[in-house]
């Protein structure tokens, strides 16, 4: 003990002192509001004086509080000391009690932000889950509608048959015009797509007359084949002809939907869906006005699986179950894959609407209608006319898509020809347009017009912009996500980019993947020649893995637009980074994510995703890679049918009635998008 400490002994003043010191400290806040210095240290004092003597520092505290004065030992004040009053150790309390609140709420904070994040990381795992739940189920879905349609197809002899008829007709139509090489034996399989030569040897191993094999079966599979053309209209003095009537999808794109009857023979050429969210908006906008009384449908006649003119098939089966479907055969395998992701799609929608409170939102149909649907499909080989009633129908490739096909109607000795979706431009992905030669006069051709008002660019030139700037992006280390249709652009897509690029790998994601696979079954028929899939063009497994480790390449997923599917995850992951690039192929209506996207080309912004805003700072760029033809490209077709009238569906309004005023300028004879009849002759 320095000679500056006071005794080691305190006064009753020195114990008081000392009360207020610890009783100043934040930790003893609670212990100071209940007690007063003086009665502390008269109940601790035992305590105070231990800490007295073993505390240094608070000798000297309490020195320092009386001047450095030596303490008398009387029990008496310090003259001259103050004490502090009842306010100021009041004021000294709440301060000891404010710091302890103040280090409560830090803890609290703490464990609030804690408690937050693991709220936060729950949400997300639960929402990954929820995603994780919801692919199952439509892959489980979609696997047991494929396992029923093969089913089906395996204990379907008719099916069989027709499998054995595709692979004759290919061997003949491989056939080398060479009279040497055609009596090589062996040679026509040979020359056939591999895909069929398996059954051809099959067939020539048993010792089958195969070309008498397929006459019997073109016999057996379309009645009344092969049809001699006729020299000229069949004359007829009791029906003037059939009657078209456009339920949907004439001065619209979507819902496209064509009556053509004649007695009680209803036939519809397409059966579309409308692009509406609202689940009882979609069927084509006049099919239950029109069709609410007289004869049923006998047969629906799709032009090819795209949601537009096949996605209502499915509702027109259930309500007419005794109606055909017939399609080519590429068709007739695409549209049960469309049918079923529609009708999960529908059912989504139709559930939000119900969340909504919309208490009589439900699905148009589902997995039943499905099946139903797929179960009445019949293909009919191009060129070959089969008889409905009293109709004939024949179908022609129309260069659209995989399978696409317009529709020749012929009826009382008149000749309807419907083009379908039309291109007259050469795709890997599709067989040519091949308009049917004939001396027959075509009384009425309904035309398609989406791009009646417009002229593109060459084909190759978009190609080689696309590939260049791919081939940029990429070789910079960065990835290039397309969004596309999964019925048609996203094959077109990968076929040209793996020709183009063959050592760049490119994913394909969505529904996209699945119709893939179909394009390699039907390889034989497209420029192409060969599958959509291979070893650098590969179907989405497991997309968060991709997600993590496809650092360079292309991405082709669903949906086109942006609004759904897997094309709005990647999107997120890849317009962040300026190294990448999102590249717009198709057309992308006004309240579209894609056309908001195209806005944000010239600069960075925000883009409002269904799932919510993203940063977008990779380039963006879109290419006319269309699949309808433009303006010269439908009068070319009109050029090579010389219809005598013409009726325009399938466009919008505005741009029709340019069209017509043009079409009249040339001499033809273009009539309303409304009822028609044959003119009596």
């Amino acid at each position: 003990m320095t000679a500056m400490e006071p005794s080691t002994t305190p006064t009753p003043a020195q114990l008081l002192r000392a009360a207020e010191i610890v009783l100043s400290r934040p930790a003893m806040a609670g212990v100071a509001a209940a007690t007063s210095p003086e009665r502390y240290a008269a109940e601790q004092e035992g305590m105070l004086r231990r800490l007295w003597d073993g505390s240094s520092a608070l000798r000297r505290t309490v020195g320092a509080l009386d001047g450095d004065r030596a303490v008398p030992s009387s029990s008496s004040a310090v003259p001259g000391a103050r004490r502090p009053n009842t306010e100021e150790r009041q004021v000294q309390r709440l301060k000891g009690q404010l710091a302890e609140a103040k280090e409560r709420a830090r803890l609290y904070r703490g464990r609030a932000e804690r408690a937050q994040d693991e709220v936060n990381a729950l949400r997300t795992r639960l929402e990954e889950s929820g995603e994780r739940s919801r692919e199952a189920e439509e892959t489980a879905a979609t696997v047991a509608m494929e396992r029923d349609i093969l089913s089906a197809r395996a204990n379907d002899p008719v099916r069989a048959l027709r499998t054995v008829h595709r692979a004759l007709r290919s061997a003949a139509a491989a056939r080398s015009s060479d009279p040497r090489e055609s009596a090589a034996p062996g040679t026509d399989i040979l020359r056939a797509h591999p895909s069929v030569r398996p059954l051809l040897e099959l067939i020539e191993s048993a010792g089958g007359d195969r070309e008498g094999l397929l006459k019997t079966l073109d016999a057996l599979l379309v009645p009344d084949l092969p049809r001699a053309v006729p020299a000229g209209p069949v004359e007829t003095s009791v029906v003037t002809g059939p009657r078209v009537v456009p339920l949907g999808g004439g001065t619209e794109i979507g819902g496209s939907c064509l009556l053509v009857e004649l007695g009680d023979t209803r036939v519809l050429v397409d059966a579309g869906i409308r692009n509406d969210d609202r689940t009882d908006h979609v069927a084509p906008r006049l099919l239950d006005t029109e069709l609410a009384s007289g004869p049923p449908v006998t047969a629906v006649v799709v032009t090819h699986a795209h949601n537009d003119h096949g996605g209502w098939v499915p509702a027109v089966v259930r309500r007419w179950p005794g109606a055909r479907v017939l399609c080519s055969s590429a068709t007739a395998e695409l549209l049960p894959l469309m049918w079923q992701d529609t009708a999960q799609l529908m059912r989504r929608r139709a559930d939000e609407r119900r969340r909504w409170g919309e208490r009589s939102a439900d699905a148009p149909y589902g997995r039943a209608e499905v099946n139903a649907a797929s179960r009445a499909i019949e293909d009919l080989p191009f060129g070959f006319r089969v008889p409905i009633g009293d109709l004939d129908i024949e179908l022609f490739p129309a260069g659209h898509i995989l399978g696409s096909a317009g529709v020749v109607v012929r009826g009382a000795g008149r000749r309807i020809v419907v083009s379908g979706d039309v291109s007259v431009e050469r795709q890997l992905g599709a067989e040519p347009l091949s308009l049917p030669v004939t001396t027959e006069e075509t009384n009425l051709l309904v035309m398609e017009s989406t791009c009646c008002d417009a002229l593109h660019m060459s084909r190759e030139a978009m190609v080689e912009d696309l590939v260049r700037s791919v081939r940029e992006v990429c070789e910079n280390g960065g990835r290039v996500l397309i969004p596309a249709t999964a019925l048609g652009r996203a094959q077109e897509i990968a076929l040209t980019l793996s020709s183009r690029l063959p050592d760049l790998p490119v994913l394909i994601d969505g529904l996209a993947g699945n119709v893939a696979e179909t394009y390699g079954r039907h390889a034989e028929t497209t420029a192409a020649e060969r599958a959509v899939l291979s070893d650098r063009v590969r179907r989405v497994k497991d997309r968060r893995a991709e997600q993590l480790t496809f650092r360079q390449g292309v991405v082709v997923s669903t949906a086109g637009t942006l609004r759904g599917g897997p094309a709005v995850i990647w999107a997120r992951d890849i317009l962040p980074d300026p190294a990448n690039a999102l590249f717009i192929c198709g057309y992308q209506d006004e309240d579209a994510p894609g056309r908001r996207l195209l806005e944000l080309a010239d600069g960075s912004g925000t883009l409002d995703l269904p799932d919510g805003p993203v940063e977008v700072r990779a380039a963006v760029r879109q290419f006319q890679l269309g699949a309808h033809a433009d303006r010269r490209g439908l009068l070319r077709v009109i050029d090579e049918v010389q219809p005598q009238e013409i009726m325009l569906v399938h466009g919008r309004e505005e741009a029709q009635r340019r069209f017509r005023r043009l079409l009249r300028e040339r001499g033809d004879s273009p009539v309303d998008t409304a009822a028609w009849s044959p003119a009596r002759s």
